[in-house]
Order: C-alpha cells, then sequence, then structure tokens
C-alpha cells in the first residue's frame, strides 16, 4: 500500500521575516526561500485546518481532596464550530475522549466533567473560523 503522510502534524511558525507590501501580509519560510502570504478570513495553511492545540497546568486547587467538576465553561467570541475537549487524571498518561463544545452557544460549556484529585485540560480547534479565547471557568464542589 501507499504511504499518506498525515497533514494534521504538530509544527511550529517556520517564518522568519514579515513585510507589508502593498496591504499585503508577506511571510519569508527560513528554509525553502518563498514568500507567503497571511489573508485575513482565512484559517487555514495550504488548504488545510491549523490545529490549535492547548493544555492547562494541573489543577488541584492547593490539595489532593476528591472534586467534582460540575461544568467547564469556555470564555471567548462566540464562533459558529466546535472545539474538542478532553483531560487527564494522571499526569497525561491517559486521557477521556474528546468531547464537543458548541462555540456558538451564549456560554459554551461541558457539564458533568467527573471527579478527580489532580487534572490537566486539553483542548483542540481545527475550524475555518476566528477563534477568540480567553479562560476556562471551572465550577468545582466537593
Amino acid at each position: 500500500g501507499t504511504l499518506i503522510a498525515n497533514p494534521y502534524t504538530e509544527s511550529y511558525f517556520k517564518f522568519t521575516k514579515y513585510a507589508d507590501y502593498e496591504d499585503s501580509n508577506l511571510l519569508l519560510h527560513e528554509t525553502d526561500g518563498h514568500l507567503y502570504s497571511i489573508q485575513s478570513g482565512l484559517y487555514q495553511d495550504a488548504g488545510l485546518p491549523i490545529n490549535i492545540f492547548t493544555r492547562t497546568a494541573r489543577l488541584d486547587g492547593g490539595n489532593l481532596d476528591n472534586k467534582i467538576l460540575a461544568e467547564v465553561d469556555v470564555i471567548g467570541e462566540k464562533t459558529v464550530d466546535f472545539m474538542m475537549m478532553r483531560w487527564s487524571d494522571d499526569d497525561c498518561t491517559t486521557f477521556s475522549k474528546y468531547r464537543r463544545v458548541n462555540l456558538n452557544y451564549k456560554r459554551p460549556s461541558l457539564r458533568r466533567c467527573g471527579n478527580f484529585e489532580r487534572r490537566t485540560i486539553e483542548n483542540r480547534y481545527i475550524g475555518n473560523f476566528p477563534l477568540r479565547l480567553s479562560a476556562l471557568e471551572l465550577e468545582i464542589g466537593k
């Protein structure tokens, strides 16, 4: 069979120089020498989704008591799309399954997020809309 490269691999921003020329935002690639343009309103890279990934620090509230995560609210601008969220309770050794968060809701959130002593939360977004998030708000009980 033929091997197909995974287009969703993680990387870093491989551009070293920027110029604004005749209302175009131009970037110079660090190794291939080509000029690329950034267009407002386009949230993909060469037709492929841009993989936006965030991970919180380990959250424990200063103790290892058992906690209940009743709700996670995503704070930011509304977008007509979904984000995926999952978590780990064992220092990122294993993770829950991803759950979809509708970013178009007035208050995007997940409810009934289980018990934990220490938790890390991961978010992933690969949509073709602007993503402007500022925080996760957690409702934690005992």
